[in-house]
């Protein structure tokens, strides 16, 4: 019997200093890095880095420019009374919220001159132009 309740008493011990000082748990010192991994679907996606959008975009290096993006809002040079949109980057889906839809295309390659995404409907490769 005295051996039940030693056994019991450490348990609760043990248990208690888990759940005590939160402060000091091996959680809270945790220094995330730069570009934080998240999981999506058991696969780790690296977080990107949204100011990479920011610039002119075209479909390839000698085609006249699409669009450019500036901070949380895309700009389209097919018409100069259309307004900017914004735009969203969250984990590796890009959104842009125009009035009466929205567009998702998940960001399969994100770097300073370079821009992959894909929809069901297909896959994009767009360049940066240099300004």
């Amino acid at each position: 019997m005295k051996r039940i309740v030693t056994i019991i008493t450490a348990s609760v011990v043990i248990l208690s200093c888990k759940l005590g000082d939160k402060n000091n748990s091996p959680e809270n010192n945790i220094v995330e890095p730069i570009a934080t991994p998240m999981v999506n679907n058991g696969t780790v996606v690296q977080r990107l880095d949204k100011s990479l959008l920011n610039g002119v975009w075209a479909e390839n290096i000698d085609d006249n420019a699409l669009f450019y993006i500036e901070n949380d809002s895309i700009h389209y040079f097919d018409s100069t009374n259309q307004p900017a949109y914004f735009i969203d980057l969250s984990d590796d889906v890009l959104s842009i919220y125009y009035d009466d839809i929205t567009f998702r295309g998940k960001v399969l390659k994100l770097s300073n001159d370079s821009l992959v995404y894909e929809n069901e409907k297909k896959k994009m490769k767009l360049y940066k132009r240099k300004e």
